[in-house]
């Protein structure tokens, strides 16, 4: 079974609340091991996703900080990045 969830940093919400904390949430819920998710990201605001996902993906674009954190780093998001990392790690 596969599950896709999109999250977007909104503001004015708690200052603990971040994508790496909703993910385990979901995660929680479904029975499902970090081991098991990956994370794909391009700005600060998914480093928090990226280092708690079992593979953690920075996109080409990404700041090179970012990169550096990631397990694995893509093609940007002009050269369809998310579509060769989920091809390549998923399917």
């Amino acid at each position: 079974m596969t599950y896709i969830v999109r999250l977007r940093n909104r503001r004015g919400i708690h200052p603990q609340a971040h994508k790496a904390s909703a993910l385990e949430q979901v995660l929680h819920k479904l029975s499902i091991d970090k081991s098991e998710i990956i994370a794909i990201g391009d700005f600060y605001n998914d480093l928090e996703m990226i280092e708690f996902a079992g593979l953690g993906i920075a996109m080409g674009n990404a700041p090179d900080d970012l990169k550096d954190k990631a397990n694995v780093v893509t093609s940007s998001n002009n050269e369809d990045g998310v579509f060769y990392a989920l091809e390549k790690y998923l399917f």
